[in-house]
């Protein structure tokens, strides 16, 4: 994803011969305030009680940016944000266990149109097809997630033994609940109907290690694990593997944890990489 960073406009105050991306800041102290609520944020902004607010929403920068004393920045994060299912059951959905209404889940999504109206900062942000980015070191893959097809998804549930859908429990990293939303608006167009849970990273925790997930979105920091083998480390042990248990994934961990050769480890992941868009366990957004 990406972000947008909404700030005071000081532009006249720099002096125009410093060329460096990275000018000192013409403020003695930042303050920062906890303010949750985006509507306050807004706010304020508009009527000077705030000067930089970061991760706005994009209908709110469209509008943010239409004041002349306001300036809005795109920042590309490398943080991925992510749809997982629940394969193994664990959850008590039986539906998830069954590869055609994953598949069909992942089809259901319209990924490029999240990107473009709901994702902050989507203007910039990288199209991804696996969990992985093109600077992450060893990314590879040539397996794609299936592209955005309703109908197709609709197909793919009858014939899963679904054709009027099933309910599902989705929860969202509490942030990013707009995408979350969006998503699940995607999926009720072909009969899934979805309980939107935003949580905080504790609960989702906690959860995780009882089994009691069936799909869910958190936003994973590539930026800070630049190495496809952290990546994996992060997303798919300890109690994250457990609702996949995939013995070609685990080995493709274990092989390229020992492997110091760069090439060999790219074509080592590259395996697991595709393994979890053949099996469709995650859904890049």
């Amino acid at each position: 994803t990406a972000y947008e960073i909404v700030s005071r406009d000081w532009s006249s105050d720099v002096c125009s011969s410093d060329l460096s991306p990275n000018r000192k800041a013409q403020a003695k102290r930042v303050h920062g305030i906890p303010m949750p609520d985006r509507q306050t944020q807004t706010a304020q902004l508009m009527t000077g009680g705030l000067d930089l607010a970061r991760n706005v929403s994009p209908d709110a920068a469209k509008s943010l940016a239409e004041n002349p004393n306001l300036k809005v920045t795109y920042i590309d994060s490398n943080n991925l944000f992510y749809v997982a299912l629940d394969s193994q059951d664990l959850s008590g959905n039986k539906a998830l266990s069954d590869i055609r209404v994953r598949k069909a889940i992942h089809m259901a999504i319209n990924r490029e149109e999240i990107i473009k109206y709901i994702v902050p900062g989507g203007d910039v942000a990288e199209h991804i097809n696996a969990d992985c980015f093109k600077a992450t070191i060893a990314c590879d893959y040539s397996v794609l997630p299936p592209k955005y097809d309703p109908a197709g998804a609709k197909k793919l549930l009858a014939e899963a033994g679904y054709p009027n859908g099933f309910d599902l429990d989705y929860l969202v990293f509490a942030p990013n609940k707009p995408i979350g939303e969006a998503i699940a608006g995607d999926l009720f167009k072909v009969g899934i109907r979805t309980n939107v849970q935003p949580a905080d990273i504790g609960l989702y925790r906690r959860l995780q290690g009882d089994g009691k997930l069936q799909a869910w979105s958190i936003l994973f920091p590539t930026g800070s694990f630049p190495d496809a083998g952290n990546i994996f480390g992060v997303l798919f042990t300890g109690p994250a593997m457990k609702y996949y248990n995939d013995p070609v994934i685990e080995k493709a961990m274990k092989d390229g944890e020992a492997e110091a050769d760069a090439d060999k480890r790219k074509a080592i992941y590259k395996v697991a990489f595709n393994r979890i868009n053949e099996m469709a366990y995650h859904l890049p957004i």
